[in-house]
């Protein structure tokens, strides 16, 4: 077994041009921090070799150049660096920039899951339990026990499912994406109940089920998923999958619009301007309505607005747009 050196990732100071890279990086001036991680790079900063593989891999302050970005992400991989050793994994797993070799894929994941890193042991028991590896594959120092115990993981669980639903390093399935992500709901990951009511919702890779699509919505709503709440409110506003009750939308499209959909705010800006189980009020409509429009993206709120501002005062219209100015979403 090849061993490696514990020293090399953790130098006691950082090559020349590297900290200014990430300055210029972070100030997003992509050029000048391409130069100065060349120059750390060069002299062995294995970090800066990765950086800049990445910013070749990705078209960054230069032209996307896969042959340059591999040479320098092999360079820090076999020098040791776990992220870079990782990122080696996936593209021979992916195989879209080399030919796909899951072997291979394995042997980087290996060397970047014995330095503790979580996304690498994520990676191993995924090929693991894909197929595309298995415990007789000559791998005599896997833990194939720990890798079985990190799938029973929810965030691996959902992992898993976003991996299989976007066909990420495996043909796409959406029934294998809709079991994992039930995994990972039936443990209280929100972000898998929401996906697993959108799915029974659409019927992807699953019966379609309106009621259960709503049951995993009031799930993730109630965890404060910001588009549950928005689904559900719609739902509730529908009948669809629940009994029709517009104070339950009023109350579901309210919670989402504070965290600050805008998708919410648009509907609880017609509830407010139709007067649909509250008491009609332009003066909230109208701030909703410009709150729900904050991004530049919509337009059809203005039929509203220019109905509104036909029956308000001025002060009415100034007063809406000053609580618009002064909102701040919840933080969740």
């Amino acid at each position: 077994m090849k061993l490696l050196n514990i020293f090399r990732n953790k130098a006691v100071m950082s090559s020349y041009g590297f900290q200014e890279g990430n300055v210029a990086y972070k100030k997003r001036d992509y050029k000048e921090a391409l130069r100065l991680y060349n120059l750390s790079a060069i002299q062995g900063d294995v970090v800066a070799q990765y950086k800049l593989a990445r910013m070749y891999l990705n078209g960054e302050g230069v032209l996307r150049n896969y042959k340059e970005g591999l040479k320098w992400i092999r360079l820090s991989a076999e020098q040791g660096y776990l992220y870079a050793q990782n990122e080696m994994g996936l593209i021979y797993q992916e195989g879209k920039k080399v030919s796909q070799d899951y072997v291979e894929a394995l042997k980087w994941y290996r060397l970047s899951a014995a330095q503790n890193l979580k996304e690498a042991k994520f990676n191993l028991a995924f090929i693991y339990y894909s197929g595309q590896a298995t415990p007789q594959d000559d791998i005599e120092d896997v833990d194939w026990s720990s890798l079985t115990e990190e799938l029973s993981l929810k965030k691996s669980q959902f992992n898993l499912g976003v991996r299989y639903y976007n066909g990420i390093g495996i043909t796409q399935d959406y029934e294998d994406a809709a079991k994992w992500f039930s995994l990972a709901a039936e443990q209280g990951h929100k972000q898998a109940r929401f996906n697993l009511g959108i799915m029974y919702y659409l019927g992807e890779g699953i019966q379609k089920n309106s009621k259960e699509a709503a049951k995993w919505f009031i799930l993730a709503a109630e965890q404060g998923h910001k588009e549950a709440q928005c689904n559900l409110g719609i739902m509730y506003y529908k009948g669809t999958g629940v009994e029709k009750d517009h104070r339950a939308a009023v109350k579901w499209f309210q919670h989402s619009a504070d965290l600050g959909d805008t998708l919410a705010q648009y509907n609880l800006g017609v509830m407010y301007c139709r007067g649909e189980s509250v008491l009609q009020n332009f003066v909230m409509a109208y701030k909703w309505f410009v709150l729900s429009n904050s991004s530049g993206e919509k337009v059809y709120h203005l039929s509203f607005i220019r109905f509104m501002e036909q029956r308000m005062k001025v002060s009415q219209i100034e007063k809406a747009q000053e609580m618009a100015r002064n909102w701040k979403p919840i933080n969740n």
